[in-house]
């Protein structure tokens, strides 16, 4: 599909001021409220489209690139979905229908060129650089769940099916290794280390977690209830952590539990900075929205609660080697992003017109890049 046939899902493409609410005090309790300082920013970009709907957004680790899905919601279209890709400044490089399919998952490698597209009837497409005009690689499914790995050399499939058995791929769709795994009927997986792709972390939906590097398991551990969420940093330190709809459980480098800290909830998020110093979690329980901020042996630094529940998924990143922490919030009927320093005072908070659908962190926690409901998507660079 050629860019004039996508720019007619496109209504237009505009320049917003957000405000951005400076806060000195720590959030602790719903009824806390901004005070009256603030600062203007305005969103670098923000495009429209007609009766679409917007989702699987993905984005490299330094922000400068974003890919997302759209899906035309005019009754009677049968077509496929549209992928576009957008660089920092809102160019589009390009934008493409995906024959007669929908998407059901889009992942990006950190530097934001290999592209990983997983379709409703299980099928991958593989890109090594979606930026250019040539095909992908054609990967036959049922994929059940796929994970690209940071550097996009490996693709980890078999996560959802009942009684399979999760696989590595080559990005030529050729198997290079089974992670050794009792049978389960789903798994929670991620490749948590950049410097290390051979390692997979594997959580069953009975609560059984696993660190494999290729066949061989690093260590096992034990988690209390449903896993929801896992998370790692990424770059060192060796912290995994995993989000239950229990608690959370901080796991080190050899498999010793470091760590346990109390989260009911559901549809929860959970995140850790890339030097494991600390870990972020948000969930929904019957009290509202919960936003947490521990260190890698469970102690909890600051939290908040809020009264309303995030409907879109509770999403908390944390970016900037943990001095920024950035939470999709949902509260007096309406959305926005919100923004802690490391000692969970409020940073600033961006009202999202539309409703927050998805959005994502650069690693400095300085760009962002939103979804909303109503088939928007925004860029905004915290320079």
């Amino acid at each position: 599909m050629g860019k004039s046939a996508c720019f007619k899902l496109f209504r237009s493409i505009s320049i917003a001021v957000l405000v951005l609410t400076a806060v000195g005090a720590p959030l602790s309790m719903a009824s806390e409220k901004p005070s009256d300082g603030a600062k203007k920013v305005r969103w670098a970009w923000r495009k429209n489209f007609s009766n679409a709907r917007l989702g699987n957004l993905a984005m490299a680790w330094n922000g400068a690139r974003i890919v997302f899905s759209v899906t035309e919601t005019v009754p009677g279209t049968a077509k496929g979905d549209v992928i576009v890709g957008v660089d920092n400044d809102g160019k589009v490089i390009r934008d493409w229908r995906i024959s007669d399919k929908k998407i059901k998952k889009i992942s990006i490698n950190g530097e934001g060129k290999r592209l990983l597209v997983e379709l409703d009837d299980g099928a991958l497409l593989f890109y090594e650089d979606w930026e250019k005009e040539k095909g992908p690689v054609k990967i036959k499914g049922p994929a059940s769940g796929a994970v690209l790995s940071p550097k996009g050399d490996y693709i980890l499939t078999g996560l959802s099916q009942k009684g399979g058995k999760p696989k590595v791929l080559s990005t030529s769709g050729d198997l290079l290794w089974s992670p050794e795994t009792p049978v389960s009927d789903g798994w929670k997986a991620i490749f948590p280390f950049f410097n290390n792709e051979n390692r997979v972390l594997l959580v069953s939906k009975d609560g059984e977690a696993l660190l494999n590097e290729k066949e061989k398991t690093v260590w096992k551990a034990k988690v209390k209830g449903t896993p929801i969420a896992l998370a790692s940093s990424y770059l060192e330190g060796d912290v995994t952590a995993v989000l239950s709809n229990a608690e959370i459980q901080f796991i080190n480098g050899k498999g010793a539990v470091t760590g346990t800290a109390p989260f009911p909830g559901n549809m929860g998020s959970l995140s850790c900075s890339d030097t494991g110093n600390i870990c972020a979690a948000s969930a929904n329980n019957s009290e509202g929205q919960l936003i947490s901020v521990y260190t890698s042996d469970g102690k909890k630094l600051w939290g908040a609660t809020l009264k309303s529940t995030a409907k879109s998924g509770p999403a908390v990143f944390v970016a900037a080697h943990g001095e920024t922490v950035i939470a999709g919030i949902e509260e007096n009927g309406g959305w926005s992003l919100r923004a802690w320093d490391k000692n969970g005072n409020v940073a600033w908070t961006a009202p999202v017109e539309g409703g927050l659908a998805d959005f994502k962190v650069s690693w400095n926690g300085k760009r962002i890049a939103a979804l909303t409901m109503d088939g928007r998507t925004a860029f905004f660079d915290l320079k």
